[in-house]
This record gives C-alpha cells, sequence and structure tokens, in this order.
C-alpha cells in the first residue's frame, strides 16, 4: 500500500513529468543554473496539475481515469500546493524574462481550449517543450536541426502517449492503421534528425531500436505505468544514448576530485 501510494504522489502530482522537464532543461542549457532549473520544475509542475484540474468536470468520466481520480481526491491539497509554489515561483523568475512566461501562459490556454482538436494540441505540446530551454533567453524559439530534432520527437512522445486515453480523437479520427502509420512515419523523421544531429550510427540504432520497440508495445494496450514511466521517461532519450557524454562528466568529476 505505501508503494502504492508512493507511485500515486509522484506520477499523478506530476512530479515526475516536472523532473524530466527540469533534468531536460538542465542538460540542455550546459547545467548552467541551479535556480533556473527549480523554476522550471515548479512551471511544470504547476502547468500540469492546472491541466488536470481544468479535466476534473464530469464525474462519469473521472471514475474512468485512475490519475483525474486522484486529482478529483486530493484537489484541496494540490490547490494550496500550487498557490503556495506559484508564489514561490514568482519570487524566483528573473523579471526580464517574464514576457516569456507570459507566452508559455498563452500557449497553456491555447492548450485548454484546442485539446479537443486531434493534432493541435500536440503541436501545442511539442512546440512548447521544445521551446522550454530558452525560456530565460531573449529569443524563445529559432529554427535549428537541434530544435527539429526535439520538436518531432515531442510530437511523436505526445502523440504515443495519447494511446493511454480509453479515447484517443486522432485515433478514432484517422482510424487504428493511419494512426500507427503517422506515428511511424513522425519516429522515421526524428530517427532521421537524431543521426543528422549526432552523426553516430551506434547512438541512431539504439534509439531506432527504443522508440520503435516503445510504438509496437503501444499497439497491444500496456498498462498505465508504461506510458507513466517509459514513455515520459522518454524525453531524456537523447541525453542518456549520448554514454561519452557522461563518461566525460564522471572522468572530469574524478579528475578534479583527485587533483
Amino acid at each position: 500500500m505505501m508503494l502504492q501510494r508512493i507511485y500515486r504522489i509522484y506520477f499523478y502530482s506530476s512530479i515526475h513529468i516536472a523532473l524530466m522537464a527540469a533534468i531536460y532543461f538542465f542538460l540542455e542549457n550546459d547545467k548552467k543554473s541551479i535556480k533556473e532549473t527549480f523554476a522550471i520544475f515548479l512551471t511544470t509542475w504547476i502547468a500540469y496539475n492546472l491541466l488536470r484540474l481544468v479535466r476534473v468536470k464530469n464525474y462519469e468520466h473521472i471514475k474512468k481515469e485512475p490519475h483525474l481520480s486522484w486529482v478529483s481526491t486530493n484537489l484541496t491539497e494540490l490547490l494550496i500546493a500550487i498557490s503556495f509554489l506559484a508564489f514561490v515561483l514568482w519570487l524566483i523568475i528573473p523579471k526580464a524574462y517574464w514576457e516569456n512566461y507570459v507566452i508559455f501562459g498563452i500557449l497553456l490556454l491555447l492548450y485548454i481550449f484546442l485539446r479537443k482538436y486531434p493534432l493541435i494540441k500536440n503541436i501545442l505540446i511539442a512546440f512548447s517543450w521544445s521551446a522550454l530551454p530558452y525560456i530565460f533567453t531573449p529569443v524563445l524559439w529559432y529554427f535549428s536541426t537541434e530544435n527539429m530534432f526535439m520538436f518531432v520527437h515531442f510530437l511523436f512522445l505526445s502523440i504515443l502517449y495519447d494511446n493511454k486515453d480509453k479515447i484517443n480523437p486522432l485515433k478514432t479520427a484517422l482510424g487504428a492503421k493511419k494512426h500507427f502509420l503517422m506515428l511511424l512515419f513522425i519516429g522515421s523523421i526524428s530517427i532521421f534528425l537524431f543521426y543528422y544531429n549526432t552523426l553516430d550510427w551506434k547512438q541512431t540504432i539504439i534509439f531506432f531500436g527504443l522508440i520503435y520497440t516503445a510504438l509496437f508495445i503501444t499497439i497491444k494496450s500496456p498498462k498505465e505505468w508504461f506510458y507513466l514511466i517509459v514513455v515520459d521517461s522518454f524525453i531524456l532519450l537523447p541525453y542518456l544514448l549520448d554514454i561519452s557524454y557522461f563518461f566525460n562528466e564522471i572522468k572530469q568529476i574524478l579528475f578534479l576530485k583527485f587533483q
């Protein structure tokens, strides 16, 4: 029971997805600022919980989704936490970048109103996540092959994650076969851009295997934990595959320690 409770708090309260966002921001910005990374964690946590709260309306719909049911049960606690952490976030955000936060706020509102439209919501999610590392910069997003890869990568994960829902509007509109082929196509573009940016065949082959394994697993309707743990963690997949990066980091730490 205790493990189940920890599981629900960690995943259903969006701690996991916020942690993925913070690590993604931290690695993408070369480990520059702990304070800004913490701000990203709070931003993501607040945003995702607000999106869950908006969906807590229809009781019959809530009963069908354990995630929303947990949010509904802990509504008061979540509202108190959101209010307090929003105040903390307001204190630590550099005032020079409030405009970027306003843009993300607009994207959040667009998502709330457009989430029922297939693919549009996935594009909004992909753009928001690919722009996240630039939230504390003068330019929120710019065209580059790396940014295009991250956009396509997040688009693929977003559409794949929607398979968790019992009612998937995009899958219903396209049909199961076309929906699968579309994911196959987007995944292929993601793999191509991954190789184009890394020029590393070994990493690309592993990336290829993991992406398509996840895709084929979702055909058989895996349990909720697969999406919450595996698919959400695939946010960091491009960084986890860069084994040389981690080895260099370890070498640098050991060198400084024993110097």
